[in-house]
């Protein structure tokens, strides 16, 4: 969000980081993780790192994609898609004939309607958005999976992931709402 204010030249409020802090806190409460969870063995360590440069770097192709004229959503989707493909093809486990057709199929069906589609729409949206939007809006993927999750697998959530939640849907709220913000002034007219 600071990033995308200093590169856009966009005004933030006091108001915005306390409804990004609330909205964090929502996903710390909604992911279920408590002090009594956590063990700082170096696959844990590990595994934070890797998270906080995955932020990171999505914050910056976030940016880049706002940022970006002269291309349209659809072609930002293929390239990243290509990039994806060719950077991950060197790594992937498994040899293509390993996968059953069933298997490719829905792979090419998550690929096209999440990478593809949802991307696209993303990726649409990105310039039409205030960077401290786009920060908050990005707390609901995750709150969304963690929904998905209990109704797919079953899993119970408890009151505290139920405070999450709401607290990620108030702070998206609090931010497209401007709650606690004020209008910038209008200049006098000369």
């Amino acid at each position: 969000m600071v990033l995308g204010a200093v590169v856009f030249r966009e005004r933030l409020h006091a108001a915005t980081f306390v409804w990004i802090a609330l909205a964090l806190a929502g996903l710390v409460l909604a992911t279920g993780l408590t002090g009594a969870d956590l063990t700082a063995d170096g696959f844990y360590l590990t595994g934070i790192l890797f998270t906080l440069a995955a932020a990171f770097l999505y914050a910056l192709v976030t940016i880049i994609a706002k940022g970006l004229s002269g291309i349209n959503a659809p072609q930002l989707t293929l390239v990243q898609c290509l990039c994806g493909t060719l950077l991950l093809a060197g790594v992937t486990p498994l040899a293509p004939q390993d996968l059953t057709s069933s298997q490719w199929g829905w792979l090419a069906l998550i690929g096209m309607v999440h990478t593809g589609g949802v991307y696209m729409l993303l990726y649409g949206a990105l310039p039409k958005l205030t960077t401290p939007l786009i920060a908050v809006l990005l707390f609901l993927y995750p709150a969304s999976a963690v929904i998905v999750d209990a109704v797919a697998y079953g899993h119970i959530l408890g009151p505290r992931q139920f405070a999450g939640l709401a607290f990620i849907i108030v702070a998206s709220l609090g931010v497209t709402l401007k709650w606690g913000m004020r209008p910038a002034l209008a200049a006098p007219a000369p």
